[in-house]
């Protein structure tokens, strides 16, 4: 077991460099403990230099003992770490955005801080294969199109300098947990993991082992493969939005010193020559450069733009 999930590690670093510097995420969990201890076996092979990241969210007594626990595992393994406490639950309620949201906005932000602080290019977690199907059908369940259907990226951009990889998006929580009994190697268990308040641990517990035992045991799979494919459209659909966007862009301007807004003029006949489908992803894409927030944008509110040229 040891030989296929290192393996599996090794593949899902994919493209990064010999000689990198590594930011992991700890949570002290089964996952990140897991990643943790792959990663630790294999960095003599490409000289990588990893530093331990955790980032207590302050949602449950006695989470700071975590912090202490991450630190002494990454001691034990000749690592340095980087602690730090967040009240997550205030800073959910300061943005009107739910737990899980907020939450992962603050260990993003964090992890980021640290990678610019150490010198390291990359940040590593421990998503796996059993997180993207829970992740796509998360989606499902709360309506979602094509770029929902994707599930998460194996790579993607944390900010300017620092790029996001997950390694162990292919290996399932079986081989996590097997791979860690073969170390002898102990972790956390987050009690909040099993709490029925959350959307997420719902799917995972109810769910997911429904649809296995009532529908198709191999469910997991075809949420893998379904997600490979949505990938390869979206990206042709994106690409065209891109060359859409490109064509159609007459004007852009910033906000001005005499209060009024960012302004965007688009040329409507150039926009009417596509189909609804990729002009909507063109909105997207006009959202995403500008750097305007999207929370309050679903597909009804892309259709009306699309409806109004």
């Amino acid at each position: 077991m040891n030989r296929v999930f290192l393996d599996a590690l090794r593949t899902g670093l994919g493209d990064v460099p010999d000689d990198s510097r590594i930011v992991v995420g700890v949570s002290g969990g089964a996952d990140s403990v897991s990643l943790l201890c792959g990663l630790n076996e294999t960095r003599g092979e490409r000289s990588l230099q990893l530093h331990v990241a955790h980032l207590d969210h302050g949602l449950r007594p006695g989470s700071r003992t975590d912090a202490d626990w991450v630190a002494a595992l990454a001691r034990s393994l000749g690592l340095a770490a980087t602690a730090e406490h967040q009240d997550v639950a205030s800073l959910a309620e300061d943005s009107g955005v739910g737990l899980e949201e907020a939450g992962r906005r603050a260990r993003y932000a964090f992890f980021e801080r640290v990678a610019a602080e150490v010198g390291a290019r990359f940040v590593a977690v421990a998503h796996t294969a059993d997180d993207q199907a829970e992740t796509i059908l998360h989606h499902v369940v709360r309506g979602t199109g094509l770029d929902g259907l994707r599930g998460m990226p194996r790579t993607r951009s944390l900010g300017p300098s620092v790029q996001l990889v997950r390694p162990l998006l292919d290996v399932s929580r079986q081989a996590v947990e097997a791979y860690l009994s073969d170390l002898g190697q102990h972790f956390l268990t987050d009690p909040s993991n099993s709490s029925e308040a959350f959307t997420r641990n719902r799917i995972r517990h109810e769910l997911l082992p429904l649809l296995e035992r009532d529908y198709n045991p191999s469910v997991r799979d075809a949420l893998h493969r379904l997600s490979a494919q949505v990938s390869d459209a979206a990206e042709l659909v994106q690409q065209n939005a891109r060359e859409l966007l490109k064509r159609s862009l007459v004007e852009a301007a910033d906000g001005t010193t005499d209060g009024k807004g960012e302004r965007v003029l688009l040329d409507v006949a150039t926009l009417q020559d596509a189909s609804d489908h990729v002009m909507r992803a063109a909105f997207v894409e006009l959202w995403r450069d500008r750097g305007w927030s999207r929370q309050r944008m679903g597909f009804t509110e892309w259709q009306r733009l699309v409806d109004v040229a």
